[in-house]
């Protein structure tokens, strides 16, 4: 049996034994109608769409113009310090924020041989988003980063 993956546009060879399998074996992601569109062009090409939105398995407007929509994506990623790129779907993602963590919601841990804690609080983590699969990420603020580089630079092993 044979199929292609909607995100990497690969093409499965399914055992014969096993059969077709929910996940792409190369991209690792859904791919059985998940997160798929559903448009039916009538003969002049126009498509038909319900309630002004596309239809769709997710349940969420895709936007109605993909050049509008990477310009703006472009326009929130201007400035940004850190970049990361999707893990899921491999587009670039925009920095939504910094989340400041204290003494209540983080308790570093000590290392085994003695040495102190890479991180102690407060700290930010900085929140992306990606544009077009929603999926989410932080990292480390470049502060707390610098701060975990210092402590791994001069702590003297014993």
């Amino acid at each position: 049996m044979r199929q292609v993956c909607p995100w990497c546009d690969t093409e499965i060879v399914w055992d014969e034994e096993i059969g077709a399998e929910d996940m792409c074996p190369h991209c690792f992601n859904m791919i059985n109608e998940y997160r798929t569109l559903g448009v039916t062009l009538d003969e002049s090409g126009d498509s038909e769409e319900k309630d002004g939105l596309s239809e769709q398995s997710v349940g969420t407007a895709l936007p109605r113009n993909w050049d509008q929509f990477d310009k703006q994506v472009k326009q929130y990623m201007e400035g940004q310090e850190e970049e990361a790129e999707c893990e899921h779907c491999h587009e670039p993602m925009i920095a939504i924020g910094d989340m400041e963590v204290d003494r209540s919601r983080f308790l570093p841990r000590m290392p085994e041989f003695g040495g102190p804690p890479l991180l102690q609080p407060p700290f930010a983590v900085t929140w992306f988003v990606c544009p077009y699969c929603h999926a989410t990420r932080n990292k480390l603020a470049a502060e707390a980063q610098s701060k975990v580089n210092a402590i791994l630079d001069n702590y003297k092993l014993r």
